[in-house]
């Protein structure tokens, strides 16, 4: 009696894994050679992201030092009065009443003025050294 039911092709299929968990068929596996380039493609790909990525932070790093301690304030050009007005007229009444808040905010908006105004000073003055070594 020929047994042809689910089982038979159950057992086909355990077949098929047990040969490919040994390596057996080619049919069920890539030649190692194949495997070992594929591997080393991506190893060669994680390191060049690694290396652009340490590359950006020494970057950044270098612009925030240029930022920071690199450029003096009289280089850059004040916050004038008329945009602090304007800024202050933007702020509902009720909220003005805060004099210590009020002034903190002053005070941060020409942090960030300055802050912004050295960043653009230090980016344009470093692509142009990059553009003219090229």
């Amino acid at each position: 009696m020929e047994d042809s039911g689910p089982s038979r092709s159950f057992e086909k299929a355990q077949r098929r894994r047990a040969a490919w968990i040994r390596g057996g068929s080619s049919m069920y596996r890539k030649p190692q050679a194949q495997l070992h380039k594929r591997h080393m493609d991506i190893q060669e790909q994680l390191r060049t992201i690694r290396q652009q990525k340490e590359e950006d932070d020494t970057d950044n790093m270098r612009l925030n030092f240029y930022i920071q301690r690199g450029m003096d304030l009289v280089n850059v050009a004040p916050l004038q009065d008329t945009w602090l007005e304007t800024i202050r007229g933007r702020i509902p009444c009720h909220l003005q009443s805060f004099r210590t808040t009020m002034e903190l905010l002053v005070d941060e908006i020409k942090d960030d003025y300055l802050t912004s105004i050295k960043t653009i000073i230090c980016i344009y003055s470093l692509t142009l050294k990059s553009t003219s070594l090229k």
